[in-house]
């Protein structure tokens, strides 16, 4: 903010708030799980789910992650209604009972069965939907000393104007004190659909002030990597990256103008 009589000048925003930089912008509403719920015990949760995802894939993430498209919608339900359930599919289970116990049994390609058991005042929530994989993206995060604020599961309302079919969350939103940094979380990504989403989202609740990035396990494939160039989106993966990297990447970029 300017002077222009004395020519002295001073920070109209030294720090972005962000309840406040929302509402500026037309969500005056929103929910979301502040990254202080999570404990150590979670983290270690994390650890566990994602040793069991990365020893059956395919079977964990249909069952835990895209939910057999058959029993979708009600199990979706039974998940948001119900204190516990029992998902099964192809021999494989799931029980949970909120929200801290989460017992799996899984069997491999080769029939052998793997039983393992989930606690932490978070399991539940964190089995399901990838969660797990953003809460340990989020952890990496809060290790960024720029990171005054980490938000996830962050779901807004539509708004009139919106893409009926955009899906209106956003995994984790930081306060970086200058910006907010937008955060899509993914294990992998082939396709640009996801990309398509995030950046409509972005655009319809953070519009062009924010910083974008979509965190992955697994390398982007050709098309979403071309996709994000196009639409000002950071990308990375962990897969046999340094996480620090990850915080250097926003260094570089957080003072950067977006095209």
């Amino acid at each position: 903010m300017w002077d222009l009589r004395s020519k002295d000048f001073e920070d109209f925003y030294s720090e972005v708030d962000i309840d406040e930089y929302l509402e500026l912008y037309g969500n005056p509403s929103y929910t979301y799980t502040p990254f202080s719920k999570y404990d150590e015990s979670d983290f270690d949760a994390i650890k566990d789910i994602e040793a069991i995802w990365i020893k059956n894939k395919y079977a964990f993430t249909q069952i835990a992650s895209l939910l057999d498209e058959k029993n979708s919608e009600c199990w979706k339900e039974a998940l948001e209604n119900n204190k516990h359930g029992l998902f099964e599919l192809s021999n494989n289970q799931i029980y949970w009972k909120k929200p801290n116990y989460v017992k799996i049994v899984l069997y491999d390609r080769s029939g052998k069965k793997h039983e393992s058991e989930i606690t932490s005042p978070n399991a539940v929530k964190l089995t399901f939907n990838t969660h797990w994989f953003e809460l340990k993206v989020a952890r990496i995060l809060s290790k960024w000393p720029k990171a005054k604020d980490i938000r996830l599961n962050c779901v807004f309302p539509l708004k009139k104007n919106s893409d009926k079919e955009a899906k209106n969350e956003v995994d984790i939103i930081i306060n970086a004190g200058s910006k907010l940094v937008f955060v899509e979380c993914k294990t992998s990504i082939y396709n640009g659909t996801d990309i398509d989403k995030f950046r409509t989202v972005v655009k319809n609740y953070g519009g062009n002030g924010t910083k974008n990035i979509v965190v992955t396990q697994s390398p982007l494939g050709e098309l979403p990597l071309k996709k994000c160039d196009e639409s000002n989106i950071l990308h990375f993966s962990l897969n046999g990256n340094n996480p620090d990297l990850l915080l250097n990447l926003l260094d570089k970029h957080l003072p950067t103008i977006n095209k």
